[in-house]
């Protein structure tokens, strides 16, 4: 919008200036650099802001995909490992009396 609105003071405005003081020097030049520059930090910035929200999204997907290691505190009981299974009777070896 500024760029449209410098063009077309620029087109009035320079052949008023060009006539007082005979040149053809161009006068909107510094507004126009101006305008560049503010264009080219923005640009820039939101190049920038576009590469950190793809960085933290990345990172947020990878914790997604692996779940967090669970953290021990003191108040936590350590679980005891499970009892070791006995293996079943061998009827060979087993009393006449639980054969039956």
């Amino acid at each position: 919008m500024a760029e449209e609105t410098l063009g077309a003071q620029v087109a009035r405005f320079q052949a008023a200036q060009n006539k007082t003081r005979n040149t053809d020097y161009p006068a909107y030049l510094p507004t126009q650099n101006a305008i560049d520059r503010a264009r080219t930090f923005a640009q820039s910035g939101m190049r920038r802001a576009k590469a950190d929200l793809d960085k933290m999204q990345a990172a947020r997907r990878k914790t997604r995909e692996k779940p967090a290691p669970t953290i021990r505190t003191q108040s936590q009981p350590v679980p005891e490992p499970p009892a070791p299974s006995l293996p079943p009777a061998n009827p060979s070896t087993a009393a006449p009396s639980e054969i039956a």
